[in-house]
């Protein structure tokens, strides 16, 4: 599970990422995950699988690497952070 502070800002943030990966092909599957997230500001919690969330953790790292990355607004910026401290939290 996987708790969204602001889920219309990671769901922009994350549709971003996949837009910019979507070469690769590997992560097209999130789009579906992506499509159940409303557009609202109200914090939320979202059910996901492992195998998601360790998809979700490599399409992050994966975008950090692409110059999209460096040109996104500070608060996509900070809402693919939140999930990434989660998701790494999890693993520990």
């Amino acid at each position: 599970m996987i708790h969204l502070k602001d889920p219309l800002c990671f769901k922009e943030s994350i549709t971003i990422s996949l837009e910019a990966l979507s070469g690769m092909g590997i992560y097209e599957h999130l789009r579906d995950i992506v499509d159940t997230i409303p557009s609202t500001v109200n914090r939320m919690c979202l059910g996901t699988s492992r195998d998601i969330e360790e998809s979700l953790g490599s399409c992050i790292d994966k975008f950090k690497e692409t110059k999209t990355y460096h040109y996104l607004r500070e608060d996509f910026k900070n809402a693919l952070y939140d999930i990434e401290i989660q998701l790494n939290k999890k693993v520990s």
